[in-house]
C-alpha cells in the first residue's frame, strides 16, 4: 500500500468515524497523539478536537504550535474554551489571538469567565476521564501516563462528554484487566453546577466524603475537578480576606505588597474612618456643658464606649461567621437580634454592677455609679444589636457583610455609646 493511500484511509476514518478514531488516539502515549495531531490538516482532525477527553485535550493542547491552538478553540464549544484559554499566559494568549477569526476573537472577548466566589472559579482540567468501553487495562495505561500522581478518584463520560459515573483508583487497581471499565463504574458521587457558590458547596461537601468533586454545566456536560483541600484552601484564604475587608484592606494587599500600593488600598477607608470619628466627635459636643461641669464624664467616656465597641464586635464576628457558613439566612434576621439582644442584657448587668461598684469607690458618687451601670447596660444592648444588624444589612443589600463591616460598627457602637452615657448623665445631673 503506497503511503498517500495509507494516507486517504486514515484521513477517511478520522473524517467517518470521528467517534471511533478519538478513542484510539486516547489510547496513545500523550506525545505520539500530540505529534500525530499536529501532522495532519484541519479538514481530518476537525471532528476529533470536540471529542477527546478533556484531561488528553488539556494535555495536547499545552504542546501545540499557537495556529493549532486558535484552531482548536475555534472548534470548541464556548463553555469548554474557558479553562483552555485561561491556561495561557497573557503573551501566548496574545499570538494565539492574531490567529483568530474575528468572529472567535469576539466571543473569546466574551468568554462566559465565572464569578470569583463560584465553584467554577476553581475548576482543573486535569482529571483522568475514563470511557465506559474501555477495559481496565486500558484505563490503568491512561493513569499511568496522567500527569497527576496523587489520582484517587477517575471519572466516565460518554462520548459527548457527557458524566456517567466514577472510578475508585482502589477499584481499578483490584479489577481484571479484561474487564470494562463500565462494570466497576459507580453513580452517586457529589457533582456540582460551576455557577453554585462556594459557600453553598462548602456545607455539601461537609456532609460527604469526597476526594475529587466532578464540576459539570447546566447540560451535566463535564468540565473538570476541584480537589476538596483545594477547595478548603480558597474558602480559607476568603475568610482571611474578610478580616482585611472587615478594616478596610484590600484582599490583594498583602505584608510584602510595595507602599505605594498599600496606600492606595487603605487610604480612602482612613479618610472614610476621619469622617466617621468627628460624627462621634460632634455627640460629644453636644454635651460640652455637661463634661466641662462633671470633669468626671470624661474619664469614663472610655470605659463606656470600650465595653460598647467590644460587645458590638462580638456579635458582629458570631453573625458573620454563621453567614458565611450558611448556618443562617435572611429569615433568621429576628431570632438573631432577639438572641443578641438577650446576650447583651445579661452581659451587660454583670457588667454594670462591677463598673458601679468600681466607679463607687473611687469617685464616692452613688449617683455616678448608677448613671453608669445604666449607661453600660444600654449602650451594651444597642451595640450588640448593631453588631448583628450590620452584616444582615449588607446581605439584604447584597453587598458584601465583611466590607468594612468593622469601620462601620465602630461609629455606629461610638455614637450609641457616648449618647448614652452623656445623655443619662444630663438628664440625671442632680444626682451628680
Amino acid at each position: 500500500m503506497t503511503q498517500s493511500l495509507a494516507e486517504t484511509l486514515h484521513a477517511q476514518f478520522f473524517q467517518n468515524h470521528p467517534k471511533d478514531a478519538s478513542m484510539q488516539l486516547e489510547k496513545l502515549d500523550v506525545n505520539e497523539a500530540a505529534k500525530w495531531l499536529i501532522e495532519q490538516k484541519e479538514d481530518t482532525t476537525k471532528k476529533i478536537w470536540p471529542l477527546l477527553a478533556k484531561d488528553i485535550l488539556f494535555s495536547i493542547f499545552k504542546m501545540l504550535p499557537n495556529d493549532k491552538k486558535a484552531m482548536v478553540i475555534s472548534l470548541l464549544p464556548l463553555n469548554e474554551i474557558t479553562p483552555l484559554w485561561d491556561s495561557l499566559d497573557e503573551t501566548t494568549q496574545g499570538q494565539v489571538h492574531n490567529h483568530l477569526s474575528q468572529e472567535i476573537a469576539a466571543a473569546i472577548a466574551n468568554l462566559p469567565h465565572y464569578a470569583p466566589d463560584s465553584i467554577g472559579a476553581l475548576i482543573s482540567p486535569r482529571a483522568v476521564l475514563l470511557r465506559p468501553n474501555m477495559t481496565v487495562e486500558e484505563a490503568l495505561k491512561r493513569v499511568k501516563h496522567a500527569q497527576d500522581r496523587h489520582i484517587r478518584v477517575l471519572f466516565v463520560v460518554d462520548g459527548n462528554n457527557k458524566l456517567l459515573g466514577h472510578v475508585e483508583i482502589s477499584a481499578l487497581a483490584l479489577a481484571d484487566e479484561d474487564e470494562k471499565v463500565s462494570d466497576i463504574t459507580r453513580l452517586g458521587h457529589l457533582n456540582i453546577l460551576a455557577t453554585e457558590n462556594q459557600s453553598d458547596v462548602m456545607n455539601r461537601l461537609n456532609k460527604a466524603d469526597l476526594r475529587e468533586i466532578a464540576i459539570i454545566d447546566e447540560d451535566e456536560n463535564f468540565l473538570g475537578i476541584v480537589k476538596p483541600e483545594q477547595f478548603i484552601q480558597a474558602t480559607k484564604e476568603d475568610a482571611v480576606a474578610d478580616i482585611g475587608r472587615m478594616v478596610g484592606v484590600s484582599k490583594e494587599e498583602t505584608a510584602l505588597s510595595p507602599a505605594w500600593f498599600s496606600v492606595k488600598k487603605r487610604l480612602p477607608w482612613l479618610q472614610i474612618n476621619l469622617v466617621t470619628a468627628f460624627m462621634a466627635a460632634s455627640v460629644v459636643g453636644l454635651f460640652e456643658n455637661t463634661i466641662a461641669q462633671f470633669t468626671a464624664l470624661a474619664v469614663l467616656l472610655p470605659v463606656v464606649a470600650g465595653q460598647s465597641g467590644n460587645t458590638g464586635a462580638q456579635a458582629l464576628a458570631v453573625t458573620m461567621r454563621s453567614l458565611a457558613l450558611n448556618e443562617i439566612t435572611l429569615k433568621h434576621s429576628f431570632f438573631v437580634l432577639f438572641k443578641e439582644t438577650k446576650v447583651s442584657i445579661v452581659n451587660g448587668i454583670a457588667v454594670a454592677l462591677t463598673t458601679a461598684l468600681a466607679v463607687g469607690i473611687w469617685s464616692k458618687q452613688p449617683g455616678l455609679s448608677l448613671i453608669i451601670g445604666i449607661s453600660m447596660v444600654s449602650s451594651m444592648v444597642l451595640a450588640a444589636i448593631a453588631g448583628a444588624s450590620v452584616p444582615l444589612v449588607l446581605t439584604k443589600l447584597k453587598q458584601d457583610p465583611a466590607q468594612s463591616a468593622s469601620i462601620i460598627l465602630t461609629t455606629i457602637t461610638d455614637i450609641f455609646g457616648f449618647f448614652a452615657f452623656l445623655g443619662i448623665a444630663t438628664a440625671f445631673s442632680w444626682m451628680l
